[in-house]
């Protein structure tokens, strides 16, 4: 993904320097203005984050676009390609972090929430990728699913790290072929110029739970990137929750598909990401993002357009949390934290951190923000 540079509203410039020697501290490409492959590595760049509106938001880290990346396993979450940031302070400074100055300030803006300052330049390891890569979904109707989801888990136990999937279960938007009755996608993307080899590995999860349907070719990435974009349009209500569990046996099946045939509305479903790979190799205390060993994330979300539908679309994402709780492996993922009213802050961040993590992210806090200027104290 390279280096996205911009300037502050002040007009103040932010210099290239931070990059001038990162190919001493990493394995991977730096791509700067004027390289070779630097326009169209900005267009895969944008793809990712043109469908988003602009705007200033907390968010988890400094890498928080597309955190859970489809080439998670291969290449590890957004948050472990960053290795460099411009920050602006709290105090009105301009401050690089990196791994040789303010690491402790890097380490923060790996998943640590938006407390820190605010961050005008970032500097990713980038990845070769094919010009297209091998993807798709394989399609699933209701009868079929516990058979597909007992084949999904036996079927993740061996995979290579470059094949990344997502099961996601959600009702269709209008026009698609199979109507109006909630579906299970089974995506998944092969990081490998080897297709052949993607394809063998596929078929094995084709022939123990054979599709209804299925849209399985070489694509861009952007196009992949952006395939369901149409199911969650800008300015819409929204509430989500997530939890991390290691199982996939018949106790949890059995809930998953229970919840996902209660879904009769567009825009409210659930993603189970196969993690693992490069994620689980990063060390747990590396970066403040949790629970790298948990085996899968579920991300429950809901999204729709009238507020009179807030009471139904949220007790559906809260009842389903709720019911995955005994089969919890570990803390939260911060971005799916709800604002629910009743919550207690420094308990809520504590559930997703964990207590030594959380000791070291109030002691950054301290440091780059401690009048609340950037975001309140807790």
């Amino acid at each position: 993904m390279g280096k996205q540079t911009t300037r502050q509203q002040s007009g103040h410039p932010h210099s290239l320097d931070a990059v001038n020697d990162l190919q001493r501290h990493i394995s991977g490409l730096v791509i700067t203005v004027g390289d070779t492959g630097y326009d169209e590595a900005r267009r895969v760049w944008n793809g990712m984050i043109d469908r988003h509106p602009v705007a200033v938001v907390r968010a988890a880290d400094a890498g928080d676009i597309g955190p859970v990346v489809q080439f998670a396993r291969a290449h590890g979450l957004t948050i472990d390609n960053l290795v460099a940031a411009e920050v602006l302070t709290a105090a009105g400074e301009n401050v690089t972090a990196s791994d040789s100055e303010n690491s402790e300030l890097l380490w923060g803006l790996r998943g640590g929430g938006g407390n820190f300052g605010v961050v005008s330049t970032f500097t990713f390891q980038a990845h070769p990728l094919p010009a297209e890569v091998f993807s798709g979904n394989l399609v699933y109707g209701r009868d079929r699913w516990l058979e597909a989801l007992r084949a999904f888990e036996a079927w993740t136990r061996d995979l290579p790290a470059e094949l990344t999937s997502i099961i996601s279960f959600l009702v269709p938007p209008p026009g698609w072929e199979p109507g109006d009755d909630p579906l299970m996608l089974l995506g998944f993307a092969w990081a490998s110029p080897d297709i052949a080899a993607g394809e063998e590995i596929v078929d094995r999860l084709r022939r123990a739970a054979p599709p209804d349907a299925e849209v399985v070719e070489p694509a861009r990435w952007t196009a992949w990137q952006s395939a369901v974009d149409e199911l969650f349009p800008r300015g819409v209500r929204g509430y989500w929750k997530n939890t991390s569990f290691d199982r996939l046996d018949d106790d949890v099946i059995q809930v998953i598909a229970r919840r996902a045939a209660e879904q009769t509305w567009r825009g409210t479903g659930f993603d189970i990401h196969h993690m693992g790979g490069a994620v689980a190799r990063v060390d747990e205390e590396a970066p403040p993002f949790p629970n790298r060993a948990a085996q899968f994330w579920l991300n429950i979300y809901g999204f729709w357009p009238d507020a009179a539908d807030d009471e139904a679309r949220i007790a559906f994402v809260r009842g389903f949390a709720a019911e995955m709780e005994p089969f919890a492996s570990g803390c939260q993922y911060v971005n799916f934290l709800g604002a629910e009213p009743d919550q207690d802050p420094l308990a809520a961040a504590l559930a997703v951190f964990g207590p030594a993590k959380l000791r070291r992210l109030s002691g950054l806090k301290r440091t780059w923000d401690p009048h609340g200027v950037v975001d309140p104290v807790q």
